[in-house]
């Protein structure tokens, strides 16, 4: 059986089951409305600011392709 997973779906679990903000449009909604560039650019200045010796702050590829193509999570 092929699932095929959506940045929506993760929405809809953070905004029903978690008490995301549903007027926000939840998690991936967010993000697509800052920017994937922005989130990237954020998660390098902490992992400057604070070390990343375990890798938390480390962008994930998915995110640095988003930010270089600007592209939106919601088109995935």
């Amino acid at each position: 059986m092929t699932m095929t997973y959506r940045a929506g779906d993760i929405d809809v679990v953070w905004t029903s089951g978690y008490g995301f903000p549903a007027a926000k449009g939840g998690p991936m909604h967010q993000a697509d409305m800052v920017g994937a560039a922005a989130i990237l650019e954020g998660l390098v200045r902490y992992g400057d600011r604070f070390g990343d010796e375990h890798g938390f702050w480390t962008p994930s590829p998915l995110l640095a392709r988003l930010a270089k193509s600007r592209g939106r999570f919601a088109d995935l």
